[in-house]
């Protein structure tokens, strides 16, 4: 099985290639296991090297992408991360498992960001221009569910088939890809979700499900690609609606499709980054 490491380094370099981006995850304070950075724990959710990491690297930044947090990100210009562990696409997706930012305070928090750069650069017409060079990447919708649909605890997987659970995700997100599109970006990255089914958590609390064939649990992979078959469609359209942007697909299932792709048991660090490229 490949290392976690190499993973990070095949998604950075399909976002790097397909749109030159950056992207990022949330903070934490523990300093746990192998640290990768001299001054001990990094402060956020990886302790180690991360996708955002590896993507600033290969485009040649001087350092690594600075978290929103809980507002104090001053160094904005130069990209912001404003990921948040275990959180999802919907309100609800994580809600158990304490504070996080959604999906939807992540746009809040943009806002935030956009109305600071209007009061840098001067104007918001000025600022728009600026956000307009920049390359978003947002990788959302494995929390929705590892920590929603999935979950014991919460009732969505009751409450709507498969189907009906990723249209669901589908039409939230388009609503708030929409919102980023208005907040000014214009060249944005989306990943779709990978193999859950085949994360060594999933494998060892579905024994009974795992497929002899792929050593994965297939029904949740099944489940995944649902949205994954819908979300370039979705993209497709923003595209053709909005002919001055770029919405660009990252299709993650098959970046490593004969990997199990995941070799902790913590929820996926979703973000929405930006960085003036």
């Amino acid at each position: 099985m490949k290392s976690m490491a190499k993973l990070v380094r095949k998604w950075a370099e399909g976002i790097v290639g397909a749109v030159r981006g950056v992207a990022g995850v949330k903070l934490a304070t523990l300093d746990l296991w192998k640290t990768y950075f001299d001054t001990g724990a990094s402060g956020r959710c990886s302790n180690g090297l991360n996708i955002a990491d590896t993507i600033a690297e290969q485009l040649g930044f001087d350092s690594y992408i600075t978290d929103f947090g809980v507002g104090g990100c001053t160094n904005f210009l130069d990209g912001v991360n404003y990921g948040s562990n275990g959180a999802g696409i919907l309100d609800s997706t994580g809600s158990l498992a304490g504070e996080l930012f959604t999906m939807n305070a992540q746009l809040f928090n943009h806002n935030i960001t956009v109305s600071r750069i209007a009061k840098i650069l001067g104007s918001e017409e000025v600022a728009r221009k600026y956000l307009s060079q920049c390359i978003y990447v947002s990788d959302m919708g494995h929390n929705d569910y590892l920590n929603n649909y999935f979950l014991d605890g919460y009732n969505s997987s009751q409450l709507y088939t498969p189907e009906e659970f990723a249209q669901l995700l589908i039409e939230t997100y388009e609503t708030q890809l929409k919102k980023l599109y208005c907040s000014g970006a214009r060249k944005i990255a989306v990943v779709g979700l990978i193999r859950v089914g085949c994360m060594p958590h999933n494998i060892q609390y579905h024994p009974n499900d795992v497929d002899a064939s792929s050593s994965c649990v297939e029904k949740l992979n099944s489940d995944v690609q649902i949205f994954n078959d819908k979300l370039p469609t979705l993209l497709h359209k923003l595209n053709e609606k909005h002919a001055d942007a770029v919405f660009t697909y990252i299709n993650s299932y098959e970046i490593d499709p004969d990997d199990q792709t995941n070799t902790g048991t913590n929820p996926l660090p979703p973000l929405l980054s930006l960085s003036h490229g």
